[in-house]
């Protein structure tokens, strides 16, 4: 996978460089998104989750409920039953919300068709 390098900002008059390809996951709090990151490490950024979403929703990344969006390239697994998750490489489990459980289904399905 090729470095796709965005740049975030990291406060009023500061930005930072960032590669998404190492972006596992974002999570949306408020008016305050903070970005994770496969080295561990994560950054906290003054944007709404929609905003992060609209600059990521074509490097396969999927919203799976109101607080979270992933990058499909590092799900390990997912469980559609009862309580629908993602498990992502490093372990941590994520909630898909029942409203979004078919569309990540979909989507996943779509990015894997050709296997």
């Amino acid at each position: 996978m090729g470095k796709r390098k965005i740049f975030i900002p990291v406060s009023r008059n500061n930005y930072k460089e960032v590669d998404i390809t190492e972006l596992l996951y974002c999570l949306g709090e408020g008016c305050y998104t903070t970005l994770y990151f496969v080295d561990n490490t994560n950054i906290v950024i003054t944007k709404l989750l929609k905003e992060v979403e609209n600059v990521l929703v074509k490097s396969n990344f999927l919203r799976i409920n109101k607080n979270y969006l992933v990058n499909s390239n590092f799900i390990k697994s997912y469980s559609l039953g009862k309580e629908p998750k993602v498990i992502m490489i490093n372990d941590i489990e994520l909630p898909i919300s029942r409203r979004k459980k078919e569309e990540f289904k979909e989507v996943l399905q779509s990015l894997f068709s050709h296997m």
